[in-house]
């Protein structure tokens, strides 16, 4: 991989992280003030906000495990299925393993 690739492959990685960093950051900026409002409008009653909380919580883990998760494996698994494939076909060779981008 070219150094050009390696950039543009790292700053692809860096924004996806942000991006889960930006959605973290209003999520809990929403939670506070749903549960502002729930204490200025219904004081002891029923929790509402727990539902938005749980449901939106929920997207918010997915987005960061497939980002922080997903990042980690991807490549090494693609390599390793280009050479399975490679090996299947009768052509071994390792170093020739092509790059999109």
């Amino acid at each position: 991989m070219t150094d050009k690739e390696l950039y543009k492959k790292a700053k692809k990685r860096v924004e996806a992280k942000r991006g889960v960093m930006i959605h973290v950051g209003i999520y809990v900026a929403v939670c506070i003030f749903l549960v502002l409002l729930h204490l200025a409008t219904d004081r002891g009653g029923y929790f509402w906000p727990i539902w938005p909380i749980m449901g939106w919580g929920l997207g918010v883990a997915i987005h960061a495990v497939s980002v922080f998760f997903s990042m980690f494996n991807f490549d090494s698994a693609v390599e390793k299925e280009y050479h399975k494939i490679k090996q299947e076909s009768g052509e071994v060779h390792s170093f020739d393993i092509p790059h999109e981008n």
